[in-house]
């Protein structure tokens, strides 16, 4: 099981890599709107369209990582309620389960949303049109990842989650 959890902290780790790029270069089309805009008179027209674009896709591709490493809002009144750490680890394999199968769903609508965007070639509704499939495609990634990830944390935690780390309050 460690040899699988070091393979989805590799994946995880490349689409964060994206991530980051994605970010990159959203921030220098910004700087060289800038530029154009105020240097030469000349506004990248399509540069807001291009900058939303890679924010979502700077989004989705970030989630596993995030998965990994329990950095998502979650709402732990539960888990304060729970004495012990032998019914919060039940309680966050059964939720990590749960979080599994959801993912898994969504993938197979995204899967053939993906498929249709790319036979049909539709794109984005803006100024600045895209194919539409490449969102879907980088939703899909991110999402399948997160779903493996989460089925290993409910079959075979390697490591305490954020959700089990809660600290016991003094009363």
């Amino acid at each position: 099981m460690h040899r699988l959890h070091a393979i989805l902290e590799r994946l995880s780790q490349g689409l964060l890599l994206l991530a980051s790029l994605t970010m990159a270069a959203a921030t220098l089309i910004v700087f060289g709107g800038t530029i154009a805009r105020y240097g030469f008179s000349q506004p990248l027209a399509w540069g807001p369209d291009v900058i939303g674009y890679l924010m979502c896709l700077m989004v989705l591709l970030a989630i596993p990582v995030l998965t990994l490493r329990g950095g998502h809002v979650s709402i732990d009144i539960l888990v304060d309620f729970l004495p012990g750490t032998r019914s919060r680890r039940l309680l966050h394999r059964l939720l990590a389960f749960a979080s599994a199968i959801t993912l898994a769903l969504l993938c197979k609508i995204l899967l053939d949303a993906t498929l249709q965007a790319w036979k049909t070639g539709a794109g984005t509704a803006a100024g600045f049109p895209l194919p539409r499939w490449w969102f879907f495609a980088a939703m899909f990634a991110g999402f399948a990842l997160s779903a493996l990830i989460f089925l290993v944390q409910a079959v075979a935690p390697e490591r305490p989650a954020a959700a089990l780390q809660h600290p016991q309050k003094d009363v």
